[in-house]
């Protein structure tokens, strides 16, 4: 039985099955909500720490379509773009930014965490 579940899901004719489509988010909607946090990120935080906030808030995003795309059961095989490739996009953001921040930023940016507490 196992077999013959394997054969159905990889052979031609499932390719050709028509994917639910409630899975899928609107580009434009995710290109306008990135801009407007992009914005508000960079008018909110000082310059010098621009890049470990991107790094921490782009974490967390990413952490939440992830968990989002799993609990939905989201395809990570579908034509278009799913919710598990904009979580690993914004994983690349979250490694490159870390990559870019300098270790003073990052312990200013917590020292001014602690301190708003």
């Amino acid at each position: 039985m196992q077999m013959t579940l394997w054969r159905s899901e990889h052979s031609p004719r499932y390719e050709l099955s028509i994917r639910s489509p409630g899975h899928r988010l609107d580009r434009t909607i995710l290109l306008a909500t990135t801009a407007a946090l992009g914005a508000l990120l960079i008018w909110s935080v000082p310059p010098h720490l621009i890049m470990p906030t991107l790094g921490i808030a782009s974490f967390l995003v990413a952490g939440l379509i992830g968990a989002l795309a799993y609990w939905l059961g989201a395809d990570r095989h579908t034509v278009g773009i799913s919710a598990w490739d904009i979580a690993g996009a914004f994983a690349l953001i979250w490694v490159t930014a870390g990559m870019l921040s300098e270790p003073q930023q990052v312990a200013e940016l917590f020292g001014l965490v602690t301190r708003a507490q």
